[in-house]
């Protein structure tokens, strides 16, 4: 994360966030985990396959927490990303 910061890449930092969070959501550590996937989130536009990617990850945090609703209320933003993500592509054209 340092050396992203360092370089100023927008899209390295939001990697780098994205990963550490995932790490302490691995280790059990859930509230620094929500801390640097929202931090993630806010590095860049919200939309494509990374902010998916963030937010299934915040999904299964909430989930573990027992957060069941806010849970399921990113994966629902998750598949309406996934679905817009899919139609703008070639392969999605029809």
């Amino acid at each position: 994360l340092v050396l992203s910061r360092r370089c100023g890449s927008a899209s390295l930092i939001r990697s780098s966030l994205g990963n550490l969070g995932q790490l302490q959501f691995t280790v059990g550590d859930l509230d620094s985990s929500v801390a640097l996937l929202n931090e993630a989130v806010d590095c860049g536009p919200k939309v494509g396959e990374a902010y998916a990617g963030l937010l299934e990850t915040m999904a299964r945090v909430q989930l573990a927490r027992g957060r069941v609703d806010e849970s399921h209320n990113l994966l629902r933003e998750v598949e309406g990303l996934v679905t817009a993500t899919h139609q703008s592509r070639y392969v999605g054209r029809h």
